[in-house]
């Protein structure tokens, strides 16, 4: 022990003794002793000593033997004594240690400040020191000293409620501001976001959303500090006259219900209206989900400074900077100008089930269907104007990924001159436009890919045939989403964005089992032939003509033919870049041609037993090479003539028995064949039987070889024929373009129809 250290205790056991020396004085005499000693104590070091006399001569003020008793200097002699208890009334300057001083010494301590205070007359002191009492000693206290305080402490708020100002005592102390933090305790505080169809969202220009999707990465950190700047603004806004909300997680660790008479928020910046509320938290629980409700006024920046409550009488302003675990909450946030809030309903049934991915948060409806591939449906979008503001501007697309976006689009389609159509929609008014929701069939083909014929030898012959194939439904999933804005806020450039949830289940109804296209009488036409297989599970009725439809029966399949006029197709769109890859893969290089023949050909179904009727698409069909030749005009034009007179597939020409028939045909090439020689052929048959025998003379010769298939150069040729015998005769007339040993292209004229008469006739 050092010598200084010695010397101390030396001077303390002496002052000890002091103690003990019996002097008859009187009561002003043993104060001064009292606090003499306590101010050599406090020389000396010996803080909690020095409290101890000082407290002593506190109480000599007011003994049972004083005839005088001074109420105000035992308060202060107390008030002296209180700094070697460590109790400090100033919350900000107590360290954040699990104990600091002795709690049951404490709180005997502040019960004789309390009493004092009260014989003082001074309830405001009173008041402030049962606050500090809870506030800093409850969690040392028993349920029955909890019970016993708060019951004090509710008696002096009912003569004088406590207060969130600052109290000056006569000697010049003041005492500061004292919030309740601790009753109830608040875990956590955090401002809500409004709902996500509430939301407020940028307006990003089209132009600016394009830009957007380059994205360049650089590991430098360029212009930017090392540590980032702390922040305790929230990465969200709320929407000025709209009710947003703070969640608090409290605790209660009174033995009794805690009631809140009264629970706000403090702010700063612009004007809110407030919507105090009053909760209830059971004995000793939490934690316990208290919201509060505001109303920006205007727009601008809030700052919540914290929160406010009335509980056991004691008003108290409770700073987030104050309370330690609450001092890095964000609690600043945008308001931005008003928006209007829109109801959004559908006239479809609503899902059961929905399964959105993270763009579907701001669902506000959903919307089922139940389609027949090739069926068509309305579905009724209502928008409902439930603010004051008016909706000026309103856009509506699907939420989908890149690669289904063509998918969709055939399946959902809306006007948008529609809507613009109705806009503004002013408060409590609506707005209707129409959905059309159509079975699209390319979901059902996936599984019956193998039964494509490649040519038309592969078209079944049994018509009537059954074939067993297992039919799988298919579901789909997927968002409309509206974007809609008015008044200031769409001048700031905000909106906010609703969904509604589709569901479609597409039923199969018919597919195509095989197809194939075959020449037609006439060269200017071809007929497109398709194998129609009944999927549907119920009777249907396919109409394929005008005037022309059967009848299928479950899993029964029959043939149908649509005779088309032979035409030019368009060239082939190059692919997007978002949807080249996916055109490849799900469409093929041959559906471009389908969609261009799917406006010549209207197959249509209905099954009457349950009231439905559709289109069947041949938009997914893939077709051979040598199908889309025949489909297409002809690369060869003929000119024939019989008699010197120019013939068509509409007449039929008269020819006399025993009378020559002079043939003249005249072919040109439309395009390059690049083949090396050609040949030109023509015969003649009997109408009746196919068969020619003797009753027709060739006069001259039945071909002519080309040597040479030039586009620039036009082939004729002459030849004769008489007939023996009357009746009705067919000319046929083709040519055969050879480009290697083995491949040949033949284009075959339509036919030359001929009806030969007796002479005398």
């Amino acid at each position: 022990m050092s010598p200084q250290h010695k010397n101390l205790l030396q001077a303390a056991d002496f002052l000890q003794n002091v103690v003990y020396i019996n002097i008859q004085s009187t009561d002003e005499d043993k104060i001064d002793r009292y606090c003499t000693l306590s101010q050599l104590y406090t020389q000396l070091g010996f803080l909690r000593k020095a409290a101890f006399f000082r407290r002593i001569a506190a109480m000599q003020c007011v003994t049972p033997q004083n005839p005088r008793p001074n109420w105000q200097q035992c308060y202060h002699l107390m008030m002296q004594s209180l700094e070697g208890y460590k109790l400090i009334f100033d919350i900000k300057d107590i360290p954040d240690v699990p104990t600091y001083g002795w709690p049951i010494v404490q709180y005997r301590v502040l019960n004789e400040l309390i009493y004092s205070a009260k014989r003082m007359g001074n309830l405001p002191l009173a008041v402030r020191h049962s606050t500090f009492l809870l506030q800093t000693l409850h969690k040392y206290l028993s349920s029955q000293e909890k019970s016993e305080i708060v019951s004090s402490l509710e008696s002096l708020t009912a003569r004088c409620e406590g207060t969130t100002q600052a109290l000056a005592l006569d000697n010049g102390v003041i005492l500061p501001p004292l919030p309740l933090t601790e009753i109830p305790h608040v875990r956590s505080f955090r401002l809500v976001p409004a709902a996500p169809h509430l939301e407020p969202v940028k307006i990003i220009p089209k132009s600016a959303s394009a830009e957007e999707k380059l994205f360049i990465y650089t590991p430098l950190s360029i212009g930017s500090s090392s540590t980032p700047e702390k922040t305790n603004k929230v990465d969200f806004r709320w929407v000025a006259k709209d009710l947003c909300e703070v969640h608090l997680q409290v605790f209660n660790p009174m033995p009794e219900e805690l009631k809140i008479t009264q629970m706000g928020l403090l702010i700063d910046g612009i004007e809110i209206e407030m919507y105090p509320t009053n909760p209830v938290i059971p004995a000793e629980s939490g934690p316990y989900l208290v919201k509060m409700m505001c109303r920006p006024k205007s727009h601008g920046e809030l700052n919540i400074l914290g929160y406010t409550t009335l509980v056991y009488g004691v008003n108290s302003n409770c700073r987030l900077k104050d309370i330690p675990h609450l001092h890095e909450t964000q609690s600043k946030v945008e308001i931005i100008p008003p928006l209007p809030n829109v109801q959004v309903k559908s006239s479809f049934p609503q899902s059961a089930m929905f399964i959105t991915e993270s763009d579907g948060a701001n669902v506000v409806t959903s919307a089922a269907a139940s389609l027949y591939a090739g069926q068509s449906e309305e579905c009724l979008i209502t928008v409902h104007n439930t603010s004051v503001q008016p909706v000026e501007r309103v856009e509506v697309k699907l939420r989908c990924k890149s690669e289904e976006k063509m998918y969709f689009s055939k399946i959902f389609n809306w006007c948008s001159d529609n809507i613009e159509s109705q806009l503004p929609i002013q408060s409590s008014k609506k707005m209707c436009f129409s959905v059309c929701v159509s079975g699209h069939s390319d979901f059902l083909l996936s599984s019956f890919s193998k039964h494509s014929s490649t040519s038309g030898s592969e078209v079944s012959e049994n018509t009537s045939a059954v074939i067993k194939d297992t039919v799988i439904h298919k579901c789909f999933e997927t968002t409309l989403q509206i974007q809609y804005s008015g008044g200031e806020g769409l001048t700031a450039g905000f909106c906010r964005l609703c969904s509604v949830a589709f569901t479609v289940d597409i039923l199969p109804s018919v597919i195509f089992v095989n197809w194939d296209v075959l020449p037609a009488e006439s060269p200017d036409h071809c007929v497109l032939v398709f194998d129609v297989k009944n999927v549907s599970g119920h009777q249907i009725e396919v109409q394929y003509t005008v005037d022309q439809n059967v009848i299928l029966e479950q899993e029964e399949i029959r043939r149908v033919s649509v005779q088309v006029e032979r035409c030019i197709f368009p060239p082939e769109p190059e692919p997007s870049i978002d949807l080249k890859n996916t055109v490849i893969k799900h469409i093929g290089h041959s559906n471009h041609y389908s969609q261009f023949l799917a406006s010549f050909v209207d197959i249509r179904w209905n099954i009457p037993s349950e009231t439905c009727c559709g289109k069947a698409s041949i938009e997914h069909l893939k077709w051979t090479k040598e199908q889309l030749e025949l489909i297409s005009v002809s690369k060869v034009s003929w000119d024939i003539r019989i008699n010197d007179e120019f013939y068509t597939d509409t007449c039929n020409p008269e020819v006399l028995v025993g009378r020559l028939l002079l043939l003249d045909v005249n072919l040109t090439l439309k395009e390059d064949l690049e083949a090396s020689e050609g040949e030109l052929e023509v015969s003649c048959c009997s109408k009746v039987n196919g068969e020619i025998d003797s009753m027709c003379t060739l006069m001259g010769t039945d071909s002519l070889l080309v040597p040479n298939v030039d586009v620039s150069s036009a082939v004729k040729f002459s030849t004769s024929f008489l007939f023996h015998v009357s009746g009705h005769y067919t000319l046929n007339v083709k040519f055969t373009v050879r480009r290697t040993n083995t491949e040949s292209i033949v284009f075959k004229c339509y036919k030359i129809l001929l009806i030969v008469d007796e002479e005398d006739r």
